[in-house]
């Protein structure tokens, strides 16, 4: 069993890991309690996709649940808010 860690609220949850089982997307509370998509590898952590991604989805957007990744590691799929549409979007990061 590997510990994940957290974004810094309380737990996180694991939804699917790569075929080589170097990356692991799933979801978690950040400190303010508000849930958000993460990508976890044994070299970086527990990352919040909306960090990474910060540059790409806008100002208030974020990347909720990562529900799915590609057996490379290389693609995430889930669902978060577009701030510009003013609604919840299913996304695939690449």
């Amino acid at each position: 069993m590997q510990d994940l860690g957290s974004l810094g609220g309380v737990g996180s949850e694991a939804f699917d890991v790569s075929a080589d089982g170097s990356v692991v997307v799933g979801d978690a509370p950040d400190a303010s309690g508000q849930t958000r998509a993460f990508r976890w590898t044994a070299a970086g952590g527990m990352k919040s996709l909306s960090t990474i991604y910060a540059g790409s989805i806008g100002s208030g957007s974020y990347f909720a649940f990562a529900n799915a990744i590609s057996a490379d590691g290389g693609h995430v799929a889930g669902y978060g808010y577009n701030q510009r549409a003013r609604r919840y979007e299913a996304f695939s990061t690449n």
